[in-house]
């Protein structure tokens, strides 16, 4: 058998092809031209809260929360005009749009082929929901630290010039003690010299 060339059958490829679809961790979701679904796997209908041909010949849209559609859909005619593979969302949140009204945070990867004169967009959909959550503690837990080093630091500060003021009081008790140690010495000095000096 010549390289490149395989004995498979192609209903086996088929039903390989429908497995890996129907199989993926993510939501699949192929749309045409027009923003029509064409195709979805059970995981997007999961994700989303539909039922199975409920959102076939939909528009992309609809998973969308109402502030993003219009926009979506200019963005989705300049794709059409300038195809690419690429991620969606660079540098901002994206959410999807559940059936029962709910939004949640989303990732979508974009991949673009054409069939005939036809241009399909299969969208890849990751629901980020945890990754979200656990952003949100660490910043919480982030600001609770700052927070924490920010009182110590003040602390640490209310406590050196406690000490620094401590320091100050003792030069200057020793520094009185220096002179009424040197005026008690004259003091006694004196009148000793004078007691000696009469004797």
């Amino acid at each position: 058998m010549p390289a490149g060339e395989s004995n498979v059958d192609p209903i086996h490829l088929e039903r390989v092809r429908e497995m890996l679809f129907d199989s993926a961790a993510e939501g699949l979701v192929l749309v045409d031209r027009t923003g029509a679904i064409r195709m979805l796997n059970p995981r997007l209908l999961e994700l989303f809260g539909y039922d199975n041909g409920e959102l076939l010949g939909r528009p992309i849209e609809d998973l969308l929360p109402g502030t993003f559609r219009k926009a979506h859909t200019e963005h989705r005619k300049s794709f059409n005009a300038h195809p690419a593979k690429r991620h969606m969302g660079r540098g901002r949140d994206l959410f999807g749009l559940r059936k029962d009204g709910t939004t949640f945070p989303v990732e979508v990867g974009l991949n673009h082929f054409e069939v005939g004169n036809e241009l399909y967009v299969m969208g890849l959909v990751t629901d980020i929901t945890e990754r979200h959550k656990a952003q949100e503690a660490l910043q919480r837990n982030t600001a609770e630290l700052e927070k924490r080093v920010e009182e110590r630091t003040a602390e640490l500060a209310k406590g050196a010039h406690a000490v620094e003021a401590a320091y100050q009081r003792e030069k200057e008790l020793n520094a009185l003690k220096s002179r009424f140690v040197s005026m008690a010495s004259h003091e006694f000095r004196t009148p000793l010299s004078t007691i000696m000096g009469s004797a």
